[in-house]
């Protein structure tokens, strides 16, 4: 973690806002990772915020992922859902399989929390046709 921190530290004295976004989203998702809410929801604010004003689609992504699963932590399963729904349609074909099949799967145990099973079977058998978010349920 410690060198995620030197990352943003470098980057906030550079002039790289897109390095700077990739770095905030990844220290806040590696806060996630050991259960500091609080801190991760500053740093995706911070991140998203910069991704925005860069047009980094791919951070805007990552920073909606990461609000998803605090909405997760918080009980909350249909708006991590609805944040999921974001975070696939900014990623396109922008991401690499692995992290896509992560995704696919943080959205099935997600609505099978939410008690979606149609969601999460769909994310399951064929991700690149499921439709995630809460909003769109029948």
């Amino acid at each position: 973690m410690e060198s995620l921190r030197r990352a943003v530290a470098l980057d906030e004295s550079g002039n790289s806002l897109h390095g700077l976004a990739f770095a905030l989203v990844h220290l806040a998702h590696t806060q996630l990772a050991v259960g500091h809410q609080r801190e991760a929801r500053d740093l995706l604010a911070r991140a998203d915020d910069i991704a925005r004003r860069v047009q980094n689609a791919r951070c805007q992504a990552w920073a909606a992922w990461g609000r998803a699963r605090l909405a997760v932590a918080e009980g909350r399963c249909d708006v991590a859902l609805d944040e999921c729904g974001r975070a696939a349609d900014l990623f396109q074909d922008r991401e690499f399989p692995w992290a896509m099949n992560q995704l696919w799967e943080f959205v099935a145990e997600t609505a099978t929390a939410a008690g979606h099973p149609s969601i999460a079977e769909q994310a399951r058998a064929n991700p690149a046709h499921a439709r995630v978010t809460s909003s769109r349920v029948p």
